[in-house]
Formats: structure tokens, C-alpha cells, sequence
């Protein structure tokens, strides 16, 4: 069953294009995660805050990001970060026309 996972967590920036700029490598490396469908990037500058949302192919894949990249953000000192994590009710996703694939 697919799994979304919301990433949120303070952030000083860089926001917009700047993040963009330097981000690009972490994305592409994201990009390679075994499971993951596609990633969402959020940023809210005002609120000084940022994170993303993920959609994996199942349960291990989401488990398996989940500690690897908690452990990126702590190695990179960002705290107070929260995990939300909901399985995908894949049938009423379609109705509502959500992209649930790579393609």
C-alpha cells in the first residue's frame, strides 16, 4: 500500500530560488530513494519553516526513508522536526485524479 510522509521542521533558509540553487544535489540524490514516487518541496519563509511530502510504494520503503533521513537532518543540527505519516486510500486518490506513480 502506498504511504505519504509529511517532513516538517524549522528552517532559516534559503527559500525560493536560492533553495533551489542549493538543493538541486540533494534532490537528485532524494530522487534515487528506493520506493519513493515523488516528493513534494515546501518552504514557508515567513514562518521560517520548511519540509517536504513524499509518496512511497509501500511501508518498508516510507520506514527506510524515514530513519535515514531523520538522521540526515539531525546530523545537519535541525530539530523539532515533525513526522506525519498516512496510508494512501489509492481507489478514492483516483477519483480525485492524485498522481500515485513515476510515470
Amino acid at each position: 500500500m502506498l504511504n505519504l510522509v509529511i517532513f516538517d521542521f524549522p528552517f532559516e533558509g534559503p527559500f525560493g530560488a536560492d533553495m533551489s540553487a542549493a538543493f538541486a544535489p540533494l534532490a537528485a540524490d532524494i530522487d534515487k530513494q528506493p520506493g519513493l514516487v515523488w516528493k513534494v518541496w515546501t518552504e514557508k519563509p515567513a514562518e521560517q519553516a520548511a519540509g517536504g511530502v513524499y509518496l512511497f510504494a509501500d511501508a518498508a520503503a516510507a520506514d527506510d526513508f524515514i530513519a535515514m533521513h531523520s538522521a540526515r537532518l539531525e546530523s545537519l543540527g535541525v530539530k523539532d522536526v515533525t513526522i506525519n505519516r498516512h496510508e494512501v486510500n489509492e481507489e478514492l486518490s483516483a477519483i480525485t485524479n492524485a498522481s500515485l506513480s513515476r510515470d
